[in-house]
């Protein structure tokens, strides 16, 4: 083998070496780098999103005094428009039978029972209705309850059929508010 070709073996190998150095040590480096940053970019974004929720916080802190009112005034434009008073509410028993004269429909309303709900701010007052009238009449009533400014749930609706004419008894459950703890 001549000296050239010894050389350029030689030289050959030398690069097969750092071409191998260069893979096995630089690229994991590399590799490393480019994961980090990438766990470094994750890291940053919660830290920002972190800064956002402290000046949220800080926010409503600040606010917390109106918010607290706004609530309050809310929550008094519940107690004032939407619930009836005590157990019974003569404004109810009205729109009640105001409705059913509009709509021809004929009304029976019998005091239920008044219980404890769930929330202790509230009792619910529940009237039986007994309805009769002509089915559009007495559905468009019934809509009307459903619509009415008073927080209520319509119960156990029984509707048979007559000529001409349906026969509806159903329990109208109407919060109330709970004198004691208001």
């Amino acid at each position: 083998m001549s000296d050239k070709n010894k050389i350029t073996i030689q030289v050959l190998i030398i690069c097969i070496i750092a071409v191998a150095i260069i893979w096995l040590l630089i690229v994991p480096v590399f590799n490393k780098i480019k994961a980090n940053s990438g766990d470094f970019l994750q890291k940053r974004t919660e830290l920002e999103n972190i800064k956002v929720e402290i000046s949220n916080f800080k926010d409503f802190d600040k606010s917390y005094d109106t918010y607290y009112s706004q609530i309050n005034k809310m929550e008094q434009i519940i107690f004032d428009q939407v619930l009836i008073e005590g157990e019974l509410s003569l404004d109810l028993i009205e729109f009640l039978k105001n409705e059913a004269q509009k709509r021809d429909v004929t009304i029976k309303i019998t005091p239920a029972a008044v219980e404890t709900s769930s929330l202790p701010m509230f009792k619910i007052s529940t009237f039986r209705l007994n309805i009769s009238g002509g089915i559009s009449d007495c559905l468009n009533f019934i809509s009307r309850i459903e619509h009415s400014r008073w927080l209520s749930e319509i119960d156990n609706i029984v509707i048979t059929k007559g000529e001409g004419v349906i026969n509806a008894n159903f329990l109208l459950k109407v919060y109330a508010k709970n004198q004691s703890t208001i």
